[in-house]
C-alpha cells in the first residue's frame, strides 16, 4: 500500500534552498520510494543541542547515487505513528555540515 505524500510549511523552503535542481529532484525520489515503502531510513533521537527529533528518519542523499559520504540529508516522519503509518510527511532536508537538515527540521516542527 503506497502511503500519502505532505509537507510541513518550511519544508518546501528548504528544498528551493538546496544548491541544484538535481538535488531537489533526487528529494522527491526519495520521498516517493518511501511512500511506496522502496526505502526505509534511520531513526533520529533527541540530540542536546538541537532538540527531539526521535519521531523523525534521516535518509542520505547527494546528487550521485554512489556518493561514498551523501553531502545531505532529508527527515521525515510516518504518521500518526511508525506503525499504523498512512502518510509520510516531509519535514525538512539540508546540509550534512553543521546538522542543517537537523536544525532545520526542529525549525519546521516548531520545537525549541
Amino acid at each position: 500500500m503506497r502511503l500519502g505524500l505532505r509537507a510541513l510549511r518550511g519544508f518546501e523552503a528548504d528544498l528551493h534552498k538546496l544548491p541544484t535542481r538535481k538535488l531537489q529532484l533526487v528529494v522527491l525520489e526519495l520521498l516517493s520510494h518511501i511512500a511506496d515503502g522502496r526505502l526505509q531510513g534511520r531513526p533520529l533521537d533527541k540530540r542536546v543541542g538541537i532538540g527531539d527529533l526521535s519521531d523523525c528518519r534521516k535518509v542520505y542523499f547527494d546528487e550521485r547515487p554512489d556518493h561514498p559520504r551523501p553531502n545531505y540529508r532529508l527527515v521525515y516522519r510516518l504518521l500518526p505513528t511508525e506503525v499504523d503509518a498512512i502518510t509520510v510527511e516531509a519535514v525538512s532536508t539540508g546540509e550534512r555540515y553543521s546538522l542543517d537538515a537537523y536544525i532545520r527540521a526542529v525549525n519546521n516542527l516548531e520545537r525549541s
